[in-house]
């Protein structure tokens, strides 16, 4: 079986770290219709969860260097990483990142 075009842009907007309701807005199908084009990739390539088809695709995440933490938390996010993966990359804890992110991440610097 091979990825259809369009299962084939669900996944890179998905690894890029876009919602269902973003990804069905930006391609103008229904979010139905993106869940459906999911659960074929993710059963095409053997995977259950966002991280798993991330690391299937891109490989194991690789350390950010960036000018803030906050600009490295935000670029690992884009990526599709899960709090506990940028986590175990920076050596701290998720809920550490989590509060970092909702704490600055509003702030324009």
């Amino acid at each position: 079986m091979k990825l259809s075009p369009r299962i084939q842009q669900v996944c890179e907007l998905t690894l890029q770290g876009h919602s269902n309701k973003c990804i069905a807005e930006k391609l103008g199908v229904s979010i139905h219709s993106i869940k459906l084009y999911k659960v074929r990739l993710y059963r095409y390539l053997g995977v259950h969860t966002k991280q798993e088809l991330r690391r299937k695709i891109m490989g194991e995440p690789v350390r950010i260097e960036a000018e803030s933490k906050l600009a490295a938390y935000q670029a690992y996010r884009v990526q599709g990483l899960s709090y506990k993966e940028i986590g175990r990359l920076e050596g701290v804890t998720p809920d550490h990142v989590r509060t970092y992110v909702y704490r600055y991440g509003n702030l324009h610097i």
